[in-house]
């Protein structure tokens, strides 16, 4: 027996590769049959608080038509996709897990109203989380990002970069690793004394580059970062994930944009943003990999309405960026591939989380099985018209259930309190928002005051009220809820939380200052008139 032993583990060595290597085999001939190339490139544009009704496509009566546009007509517009948060950190965090932001811990355990990750938390995204660009480099890819991040920084002092994208991706250029925010206006439209050094800072890689942020031809500057990188990697496969700045107030354009578009400030942003868009599609197209490259367009979660002019459009859709209501979470997506996606209209119900395991699938790869992923892979229905592969979808709000999307019937659970017109028409005199005239009180947190129960839930038809305007609670919905009810039961079960990365105390020792010896922390800025914030 002791003699066979080396035949026996080399006979479990040989089945183990068998078996690999049909799985290998078996993916190939699904891309095969598909009619893809094999490990295809990925270039993902993702926005930063821009609205369901913010493009023509959509249905924007005065947004000029645009490069995105023109993506849309040539590719697969989805209509009913969705956000898995309605903000910016735990929305993006899903994107690049393929799992619900409390599972990738994501949220606060203690209820706090703050949503989003903070220049001052020592906290980020876990590495226990295996994100997008990981799981494409394990499968041969290279990998790169340029745009926002806002998963984390730093976890011990102002420049460890613990939490930066450096360590996941091949290649980072120049980055937001928080965000572009109010606090970053140059215009003195909002800070009577000019930017906030604490909250706006520009990396280059790892090191911060312009503190605070010169927004004039920055999106140009990213532009030829982003077509160095593919241009460089054309041979493939690659790749890109490009968080655009745009238009996540504080809103800017470059000189060439200023004044182009009916929705003047906002709409210029918007005309921006798509010619970056449009540039990497030429890019591509010159290049001649356009038939092998997968580039999807998106938005991290609904508009900032609050912010009126500067706030963004849902649409038909009721509600907004930090609550739950369609217009939060539901956001245009676009799929383009020219040869492999036909120029279509979906009507399927998708989320941003089902991303993950769909590239991976086009990678050849396949999921981890030590954890639990909540997207699904949409390769059928990109690619051979099949119907979405989800008959529920769960909205959560951190630990929260909020709503549930079955068909077209969305049953709600929790709302928040919105801003009403009264308010926007106080706090918005021209159209632009001013904090001091009215109080603004609401909770974008997921439980507490301004948060209500709605036992039984709020029903409502989206077919034929996207507005969420006609509750049907009083209808009979006997065996939907039903069911809804067995599979949230059996869904919860296994939901199990991350650590929560937005809990403990929060410290300025971990704000990103590009120079100790400059009380200001300003660095490459030109101009005199700085806001002070509270650890500077």
């Amino acid at each position: 027996p002791d003699q066979l032993c080396p035949i026996c583990v080399m006979a479990s060595h040989c089945l183990i590769l068998y078996v690999g290597l049909c799985i290998s085999l078996g993916l190939y001939i699904a891309r095969a049959d598909l009619g893809l190339p094999e490990s295809p490139n990925v270039v993902i544009f993702l926005a930063d608080d821009f609205g369901y009704g913010d493009l023509r496509t959509y249905g924007h009566p005065t947004q000029e038509d645009n490069e995105i546009d023109r993506m849309a007509s040539e590719g697969m517009v989805f209509r009913n996709f969705y956000a898995a948060d309605s903000v910016c950190s735990p929305s993006r965090a899903a994107l690049l897990t393929g799992r619900l932001p409390a599972r990738v811990g994501i949220y606060s355990a203690v209820d706090k109203e703050v949503r989003t990750l903070q220049v001052t938390m020592p906290t980020g995204l876990s590495y226990d989380e295996v994100t997008l660009p990981e799981a494409l480099s394990e499968l041969g890819y290279t990998t790169g990002m340029i745009g926002k991040w806002h998963l984390g920084i730093n976890k011990l002092n102002s420049s460890d970069g613990y939490y930066l994208p450096t360590h996941r991706f091949d290649y980072v250029g120049l980055n937001l690793p928080f965000t572009n925010e109010l606090t970053c206006d140059e215009s003195f439209r909002h800070l009577v004394n000019g930017p906030q050094p604490q909250s706006c800072f520009l990396y280059n890689s790892d090191v911060i580059v312009q503190q605070p942020i010169n927004h004039e031809n920055l999106t140009k500057k990213m532009i030829a970062q982003s077509a160095e990188f593919i241009t460089n990697h054309k041979d493939g496969p690659f790749f890109l994930y490009f968080g655009l700045l745009q238009t996540h107030t504080v809103l800017f354009s470059s000189p060439p944009f200023q004044g182009t578009s009916k929705r003047i400030l906002y709409g210029d942003s918007v005309n921006e943003m798509a010619w970056a868009v449009g540039e990497t599609l030429d890019l591509l197209t010159t290049l001649g990999i356009d038939n092998r490259t997968l580039v999807l367009f998106s938005s991290d979660n609904g508009p900032h309405v609050q912010m009126c002019e500067e706030g963004g459009d849902s649409g038909v859709l009721s509600g907004g960026k930090f609550n739950y209501f369609e217009g939060g979470i539901r956001v245009p997506f676009i799929a383009w591939m020219p040869g492999s996606i036909a120029p279509s209209l979906s009507d399927e119900i998708a989320t941003h989380m089902d991303i993950f395991p769909t590239i991976v699938e086009l990678a050849g790869g396949e999921l981890d099985e030590d954890r639990i992923y909540d997207g699904l892979s949409l390769t059928g229905l990109l690619f051979q018209n099949d119907s979405s592969p989800h008959d529920i979808i769960l909205h959560y709000c951190s630990q929260y259930l909020f709503a549930a999307r079955k068909g077209n019937l969305k049953f709600v659970y929790r709302t928040h309190e919105v801003p009403t017109q009264e308010f926007l028409q106080c706090s918005c005199p021209g159209g632009i928002r001013i904090d001091s005239l009215c109080s603004y009180d609401f909770n974008e947190g997921c439980s507490g005051e301004g948060i209500t129960v709605h036992d039984p839930p709020l029903v409502f038809n989206l077919d034929v009220d996207p507005g969420e305007i006609w509750n049907l609670t009083g209808s009979d919905f006997t065996d939907e809820m039903a069911e809804l009810s067995e599979y949230i039961l059996e869904f919860e079960a296994t939901f199990d939380l991350g650590e929560p990365a937005l809990d403990g105390d929060m410290t300025c020792d971990v704000v990103p200052c590009c120079n100790l010896l400059n009380d200001n922390c300003v660095c490459h800025y030109e101009g005199n008139n700085f806001t002070e914030g509270g650890c500077f």
